[in-house]
């Protein structure tokens, strides 16, 4: 019983119309034998979602799956994070909170790719809420050790990659919140400039230097990189996270290849429609983010 709106519908069969037959195209894509596979990994309304995303991915452009809760946006989610490590890439897949990272494992195991090895850049904590378990409840990824973590972040930076080991990264947009680094319009362009210290303060705390330094990895690896980033709206406003994100997906010199958003509600807000403005066909506009949250 899924459905989109009216005024949508013209626009969403014409995209699909441009890409042909959606469903052999999928096929081809995400390395399925048949159709009859792709239709026991996927259903109708996912098919289309992740076809359009690929789409425009593979044009270097961003893509927005808004579809509400319980169409399977995970899954999505997973067939896109499939079709990067086809492209020869390690992904990095965003999302909320560390219990997530389970839901994607095992989407991923739904659409047929368990194989997949995530590195899972999150922090430790007493219920291991990081670690990544099955359906019924098993660890099948842990968190490593932070002397591990240390040495694959060390190894990000030398290579721009991750280690042979690992197919993707999963992250949370927390590991991004904090940073010695504010990230401001200049031109067109979100450039990074050094944060002011807070008054009576001689140094930056220890959890903006490790918050720096991750965004300075992520930041490496994305470089020609795909991003899929799940409820979006959490990154998308005006915070340091934020700024982070628009200065991450924005086209340039060493820009990512290509991003999808997906949020039931990635439109919340308007200070959160700049980040979308960046690589959507809404930067067709030319209109500067301020212009566009009035």
């Amino acid at each position: 019983m899924s459905v989109v709106p009216a005024a949508q519908a013209r626009a969403l069969q014409a995209s699909l119309e441009r890409i042909g037959d959606v469903d052999q195209y999928l096929v081809d894509k995400l390395g399925y034998s048949d159709k009859n596979e792709l239709y026991s990994r996927l259903a109708a309304e996912q098919v289309d979602g992740v076809a359009l995303a690929i789409n425009q991915m593979g044009k270097g452009n961003a893509f927005i799956i808004g579809d509400m809760t319980g169409v399977g946006k995970g899954r999505q989610a997973a067939a896109l994070i499939r079709y990067a490590v086809m492209q020869g890439k390690k992904p990095i897949f965003f999302t909320q909170k560390p219990g997530l990272f389970s839901d994607m494992y095992r989407d991923l195991c739904d659409i047929g790719s368990p194989e997949l090895r995530p590195f899972i850049l999150a922090s430790k904590d007493k219920e291991h809420s990081g670690d990544i378990t099955d359906a019924k409840g098993n660890v099948v990824h842990k968190i490593l050790s932070d002397k591990k973590k240390a040495q694959v972040l060390a190894y990000i930076m030398e290579h721009g990659t991750l280690p042979d080991e690992y197919d993707y990264m999963v992250t949370t947009y927390s590991q991004i919140a904090a940073g010695t680094s504010n990230y401001e319009l200049s031109g067109d362009k979100v450039v990074p400039a050094q944060k002011n210290l807070k008054k009576g303060r001689s140094n930056y705390s220890a959890n903006e230097i490790q918050g720096q330094a991750r965004r300075d990895v992520i930041q490496r690896m994305a470089a020609g990189n795909y991003l899929v980033l799940d409820e979006s709206h959490t990154v998308a406003g005006d915070s340091g996270q934020g700024g982070f994100m628009r200065m991450l997906v924005q086209r340039g010199d060493n820009s990512v290849a290509g991003v999808t958003f997906l949020s039931a509600t990635y439109a919340k807000r308007p200070d959160n429609m700049p980040l979308y403005a960046l690589r959507t066909a809404i930067s067709e506009s030319k209109i500067k983010p301020d212009e566009l949250i009035q």
